[in-house]
């Protein structure tokens, strides 16, 4: 019962911070700190870590650490994504057209550009 007390808190307590706006950061640190702290309830009581030898304890504790660095380097990555839109926005699309065939050569030469006031010449009709 106790267990099962302190999980039904703990859900209470996720309840009740998610409905206060800290930030989304705040917010998702709040959510994971209290996620882990009911796995590490769940896996001492329901997986008999409590009573086991120190070392399954060691190994879940360790893993629990492994996956906060895991999480830790992916979220730094978070902070930098989007940064390089603007760049890829000027970038020149290749695209293809039907039967996988280009339909622009970024290796072909264009035309000059005309001297300007100077009439361009009209694109000779195919025959």
């Amino acid at each position: 019962m106790k267990t099962f007390g302190t999980l039904m808190v703990l859900t209470v307590v996720t309840v009740a911070v998610s409905y206060v706006d800290l930030g989304t950061t705040v917010n998702l640190a709040i959510a994971v700190i209290i996620a882990t702290v009911k796995a590490s309830v769940v896996a001492a009581f329901f997986m008999h870590l409590a009573v086991d030898s120190r070392f399954n304890a060691v190994v879940f504790a360790s893993s629990v650490v492994f996956l906060g660095i895991f999480v830790g380097f992916t979220m730094l990555d978070t902070s930098s994504r989007g940064l390089h839109d603007s760049a890829k926005k000027n970038r020149v699309q290749v695209t293809h057209g039907p039967n996988n065939t280009r339909t622009w050569d970024p290796f072909a030469k264009s035309p000059a550009p005309a001297a300007s006031g100077a009439p361009t010449p009209a694109a000779a009709p195919a025959n």
